[in-house]
């Protein structure tokens, strides 16, 4: 289940989902590194999480073609997308890189990432039908930014 309680960044008080920012920050960047440099690569700039996303992501290019590399630090989440617009994320699947990137994080699938959120309307409330594990906090903003996909919970741009 990729819908884990604290997976778009709230976690909802859970101190268990605390983790040392540092060194998991600093632990994916050296596999990046690592697997860009292999398949003959280059990291061009590294976003930070800020205010706008809550997110760490880099920009690569390969092979003359760029592409985003896009980590999630609660679960040790990969993706990949053609771009970082933070309302309009364009995933895709990289083979190369899923594989190199297996080993150590959950690399999700455009698949995955573009499935759409199910909601059940019973009287005044929206239920989520996709299988979650989602707080409280992470459902309200699920439907204040209109979150439409498993992809926009993930990588959202929530404030």
């Amino acid at each position: 289940m990729i819908l884990q309680n604290g997976v778009t960044g709230f976690t909802g008080g859970n101190i268990l989902l605390d983790r040392n920012w540092i060194e998991v920050r600093t632990l994916f960047k050296k596999k990046c590194y690592e697997i860009i440099s292999k398949v003959g690569g280059e990291i061009i700039e590294w976003y930070e999480p800020s205010i706008d996303n809550g997110y760490l992501h880099s920009l690569c290019k390969i092979d003359g073609k760029e592409l985003y590399i896009f980590f999630n630090s609660n679960y040790d989440y990969v993706a990949f997308a053609k771009n970082n617009n933070i309302t309009d994320l364009m995933f895709i699947d990289n083979d190369q890189l899923a594989i190199a990137f297996c080993d150590s994080y959950r690399v999700l699938t455009l698949a995955e990432l573009s499935e759409p959120l199910v909601f059940s309307k019973t009287g005044n409330k929206n239920t989520l039908q996709n299988p979650n594990e989602l707080n409280s906090v992470e459902l309200e903003y699920t439907k204040h930014f209109n979150a439409q996909t498993v992809g926009d919970l993930v990588f959202n741009y929530w404030d």
